[in-house]
């Protein structure tokens, strides 16, 4: 919620390289400081337009934690080529990488295990 629009549209996939960048620029607090899951166990709730994305409060559940002092941050944004040989040389030299992709109705209709 923090990141506004420009991580946005989070429930049609999002934009990963804001979210990243996000977190390089403003940080982002410990779960402890703002679970993902409220108190019940249940995530926040679906998406636009039925439900409204949540307010950006930026206090800690624990009003014994400072949100300030609560974050963690990247260290940089980057993309990499799409070409396999250029995501296997990165991986080698920086490690993990995230991957997007878009995905089309027409995975609706394929079978386990492509399919939940």
């Amino acid at each position: 919620a923090c990141c506004g629009f420009l991580c946005g549209s989070g429930c049609d996939g999002g934009y990963p390289i804001y979210a990243w960048r996000y977190l390089a620029s403003h940080g982002v607090v410990t779960e402890e400081c703002d679970p993902y899951f409220d108190q019940t166990g249940c995530s926040h709730p679906g998406c636009e337009p039925a439900y409204r994305t949540p307010k950006c409060v930026k206090k800690c559940v624990n009003g014994n934690q400072l949100w300030k002092k609560s974050k963690y941050y990247g260290v940089k944004a980057y993309r990499v080529n799409s070409d396999p040989q250029d995501i296997m040389a990165e991986v080698y030299k920086n490690g993990p990488v995230e991957v997007a992709f878009s995905v089309y109705e027409v995975t609706e209709s394929f079978s386990p295990p492509f399919c939940n």
